[in-house]
């Protein structure tokens, strides 16, 4: 099962994503950025990026947003599994443009679930505020998703 949360700033995301976080069949993970970002999955999925770009923006978000959720989080045993060399092996070996969205889930997946499967976790959740704006292309690489989007009460 795959959970995706979103929603404005300041509306909640992150504190589900704790709540995550502490179920015994849930790793979550918190802000990725590889969907949302300028360049990201999404901007290949809609053909506004070319595949030599996305690899290197991937590499760059994964740098930025993925190397600090690991520290934040205390992931010290899945450093192994968050590593340059192994996400510069999977973007070269999921990807070659001939199904784009097959090729997305296929890197997500693979990216996501071998840190949970070593934690002996049945699930995985990704929470990235902006995914709200992309959650059709999230329907597109997941039909069967869960997706949890949270609006802020302004008063």
């Amino acid at each position: 099962m795959r959970i995706f949360l979103g929603g404005s700033g300041r509306c909640g995301t992150s504190v589900l994503g704790m709540v995550f976080q502490y179920h015994p069949a849930i790793l979550h993970y918190q802000e990725t950025q590889f969907l949302s970002a300028k360049g990201g999955v999404t901007d290949y999925l809609d053909g506004k990026v070319r595949l030599d770009a996305f690899r290197g923006k991937m590499l760059q978000v994964f740098r930025q947003y993925i190397l600090e959720s690991v520290r934040e989080y205390g992931y010290d045993d899945g450093k192994a599994f968050f590593t340059t060399q192994r996400l510069t092996r999977l973007l070269a070996g999921c990807f070659s443009d001939e199904d784009p969205v097959g090729e997305s889930r296929r890197f997500l997946d693979e990216f996501f679930s071998s840190y949970m499967k070593h934690r002996k976790k049945a699930f995985w959740s990704e929470m990235t505020p902006m995914t709200v704006e992309v959650a059709d292309v999230l329907q597109r690489i997941y039909p069967e998703m869960f997706y949890i989007h949270i609006f802020r009460n302004p008063k």
